[in-house]
């Protein structure tokens, strides 16, 4: 089996995890709905608990960027923990979260490339990026 096939393969079981985290998630809403539960601390407690244990047990990032989008997708569940109904804005907020995240993840991945001349040596380049002051 070669590389692509083997990250093909990965990526499906992912893809299945994820939509077994949603279905779950799903179910647990509509047990909770069904016993009049839905304004107590199990919907804005357990169910993000549940997608976010289902999410750790599922995903396996095999890339620097992966590592960050699983990281960032979990902290946006379990801060529903702690902002309760605020979450609605952490999620519309969310896709510039992710796309930070893939932004740095790009830059440090490129920083690490062999032969990238200036963007080598120390992590210069992050430095250059994240620290402002460093542009004078």
């Amino acid at each position: 089996m070669t590389q692509t096939q083997q990250s093909a393969g990965r990526a499906r079981w992912v893809l299945v995890g994820l939509i077994l985290a949603l279905a779950a998630a799903r179910l647990a809403q509509m047990w909770l709905l069904q016993h009049e539960l839905q304004q107590t601390a199990a919907l804005f407690v357990g169910l993000p608990t549940l997608i976010a244990v289902i999410i750790t047990l599922t995903a396996r990032p095999a890339s620097l960027i992966g590592m960050i989008v699983t990281g960032i997708t979990i902290a946006i569940v379990l801060s529903a923990l702690v902002l309760g109904e605020g979450i609605v804005c952490l999620i519309m907020a969310a896709p510039l979260l992710y796309l930070i995240g893939i932004l740095a993840g790009w830059a440090t991945n490129l920083a690490r490339m062999p032969g990238c001349g200036a963007l080598r040596g120390g992590g210069r380049f992050t430095h250059f990026c994240f620290y402002p002051s460093s542009w004078c």
